[in-house]
């Protein structure tokens, strides 16, 4: 007896959702601080039931 395996691409959920007002008010704390530079730093923070 063989099996083959097949790699099927799993439909993902978009992985971040970002908002045109989240966009706006980055835009607002980058020109606040002066500096066009500046990056968003995203990250998830542990806990909770989601396991993350």
């Amino acid at each position: 007896m063989s099996a083959v395996a097949e790699n099927i691409p799993a439909e993902m959920p978009d992985p971040i959702i970002f908002t045109e007002s989240a966009a706006a008010k980055v835009a607002d704390l980058i020109a606040e601080e002066g500096n066009p530079e500046l990056k968003l730093r995203v990250f998830v923070q542990g806990g909770g039931c989601s396991g993350f």
